[in-house]
């Protein structure tokens, strides 16, 4: 009788053990520092999460901030769909859940012949207060840099994107 209580017990411990492991798997990443980037072919494509746009291809998002973690049957996971849109090109989604934002989403649009041409250059509007439109790029940069919105990496090609259009 006791060996049946101790393994009752047991029994009971190790499926709660398994149980809250699968529970709390998606919470890792949520307010965590892990990122993906999402990176369409070609770029430029707006990037939306359940509808709601996060910005333009290549864009570097924390899948535990843009995509509920919920119960879908006994698993406690990720769910949603990421959808990208390019003028000229076939809608592009996926349903997405643990294993998809485990790694950069990489998606190669169908575009219609010359839809791929880069979007022409933005000329800069002044500054108020006349100030200098690249000093104020690069103010920005550092401030999304500083405050860890951007990484090292991005901060980088940012700043040197920003000085080659000089």
């Amino acid at each position: 009788m006791r060996d049946r209580h101790r393994t009752a017990a047991l029994a009971a411990a190790v499926t709660l053990a398994l149980g809250a492991a699968g529970c709390v798997g998606p919470l890792r990443g949520a307010g965590s520092a892990h990122t993906i980037r999402v990176i369409s072919d070609p770029p430029g494509a707006t990037v939306l999460a359940d509808g709601r746009e996060l910005g333009t291809t290549p864009l570097t998002i924390r899948p535990g901030e843009v995509f509920p973690a919920r119960f879908v049957g006994r698993e406690y996971r990720y769910v949603g769909t990421l959808a990208l849109r390019r003028p000229g090109c076939k809608p592009w989604s996926v349903q997405v859940n643990d294993a998809v934002l485990a790694k950069d989403v990489v998606a190669k649009l169908e575009c219609a012949p010359g839809a791929t041409a880069p979007a022409p250059a933005r000329t800069q509007a002044p500054a108020a207060g006349g100030e200098d439109p690249v000093a104020v790029r690069l103010r920005r940069a550092k401030r999304l840099h500083e405050e860890g919105l951007i990484t090292d990496e991005e901060y980088r090609a940012l700043r040197r994107r920003i000085l080659e259009s000089l």
